[in-house]
């Protein structure tokens, strides 16, 4: 980055139920998780550039951790996260 360049980064929070595990062998391993909940989560980031705000939070998680009472919320949109039936509102959260 030259010093007049900016360097923007979106964080997409979601609470969700994961299965991790290690595969490979003792020379070579990786990571590899499985979940509804790291979809939202990828989905979630890339929705940090059409609303243009750092970061956004699912209502499950903004209710799970009651971020309302800690933080100012902007409630965004109402949208389908996952392949599920429910849609959900997500927020920016406000950092003051």
């Amino acid at each position: 980055l030259r010093d007049n360049d900016t360097f923007r980064i979106g964080i997409g929070i979601h609470y969700g139920e994961v299965v991790l595990m290690t595969v490979g062998e003792e020379d070579r391993m990786t990571g590899l998780t499985i979940s509804g909940a790291v979809n939202t989560v990828l989905r979630l980031e890339a929705l940090t550039k059409k609303y243009k705000r750092p970061i956004i939070v699912s209502q499950t998680f903004a209710d799970q951790y009651g971020l309302s009472d800690k933080y100012k919320l902007s409630a965004l949109d109402t949208i389908r996260l996952d392949d599920e039936a429910k849609n959900e509102v997500i927020y920016a959260v406000n950092m003051v």
